[in-house]
């Protein structure tokens, strides 16, 4: 009896975790890394999983991007969410707010290392993770170490079978080859990665023949405001809504990081609260398993991705996922979910407020 007591016990407190994952992933799609690693740190504290330290890890050498110069990164990483944009554009505004940009990105690196190094200690066979501790290691200057990383992924991933992280373990390695001025290999490595991820395996030869990137189109604004079964976000803020779960980031890392969670019954949508600690409110509804209705645009779940873009234009960004992918689009503060299938699985409504 004290067993099944503990283990509901512990199911309890890990099913309190899911809102805080939620939101450590809406808060990567919007790009507060930083955030995202906050609370990446404290889900790998209460229950350590590979999964959680690698996201950690990932989220900060996202944010160390943003104090790259194109020079110095000139090709796609295969973590990315951005690449065309932070290429296209450059070093990021926001370097010239860094006293010390160089030191700054260098200590995210080297933690991003030592949560990606976590996530392998904890599942060696990862090959994803050891992807991304190659491109932490590889932004250190560490290619040999990079390397290793890279092929033992290309190595694992090739026995099991796994497409997407063959190629991008291929394309990490093509990026360490083409830094050191071998570009026929590095060439060979883009192309073999086509299979598995086309989209950034096309980026990487263009960018190694010197073909500047081009940032996808701002898509088609103009439509009403997205709901979700006729639910605003914002309506989540109204007085006397009960949240579901609350989940208070108190006295980690010295962070005020609030989430606070809304739910259906009828499992239609589940709703998120978002207060990052700096004024600004984050609110989101997704669609939940029963959903069937359609978004303002009519789109709905199992249309192909050419409809999607028939309909909203190119995507701000593509953020790759293990499941699949999310496809962002910034003007109408939607993002869409597409499945292994390549269809609209569901999607997220945002707003963001003061």
């Amino acid at each position: 009896a004290q067993r099944k007591e503990i283990v509901a016990l512990a199911r309890s407190q890990l099913h309190r975790l899911i809102p805080a994952f939620d939101s450590a992933t809406v808060l990567m799609l919007l790009g507060r890394y930083d955030d995202a690693a906050r609370l990446y740190d404290y889900l790998a504290t209460a229950a350590p999983s590979r999964e959680f330290s690698g996201n950690a890890g990932v989220a900060r050498i996202l944010e160390a991007l943003r104090l790259f110069g194109r020079d110095e990164m000139p090709f796609a990483l295969p973590l990315e969410l951005d690449a065309a944009t932070r290429l296209k554009e450059g070093r990021s505004k926001s370097l010239t707010f860094q006293p010390d940009p160089v030191a700054r990105r260098r200590a995210l690196l080297e933690q991003a290392a030592e949560n990606l190094e976590q996530a392998v200690t904890l599942s060696p066979g990862y090959a994803t993770a050891r992807v991304n501790l190659a491109c932490a290691l590889a932004l250190l200057g560490r290619s040999d170490e990079a390397q290793e990383q890279a092929t033992a992924a290309l190595r694992l991933a090739r026995t099991e079978r796994n497409g997407a992280d063959e190629a991008a373990a291929l394309i990490m390695g093509g990026i360490i080859r083409a830094k050191r001025g071998e570009t026929g290999a590095a060439r060979d490595d883009f192309t073999a990665a086509r299979s598995g991820n086309r989209r950034l395996a096309e980026l990487n030869l263009a960018l190694l023949t010197g073909t500047p990137p081009t940032p996808p189109a701002a898509g088609r604004p103009g439509a009403p405001a997205e709901t979700v079964a006729g639910v605003t976000p914002e309506a989540l803020l109204r007085p006397g809504r009960t949240p579901g779960d609350e989940f208070v980031l108190k006295g980690f890392d010295r962070s005020r990081l609030a989430v606070r969670a809304f739910g259906r019954d009828n499992h239609s949508w589940s709703g998120l609260i978002i207060e990052p600690g700096d004024g600004r409110t984050i609110t989101m509804l997704r669609t939940g398993p029963a959903y069937d209705g359609r978004t303002g645009r009519g789109i709905g779940k199992g249309a192909a991705t050419d409809d999607l873009r028939r309909v909203y234009g190119e995507p701000t960004r593509v953020v790759t996922a293990r499941q699949g992918r999310y496809e962002v689009y910034d003007h109408s503060r939607v993002i869409f979910e597409i499945g292994a299938d390549d269809t609209v699985s569901g999607w997220l409504v945002y707003r963001e407020r003061e």
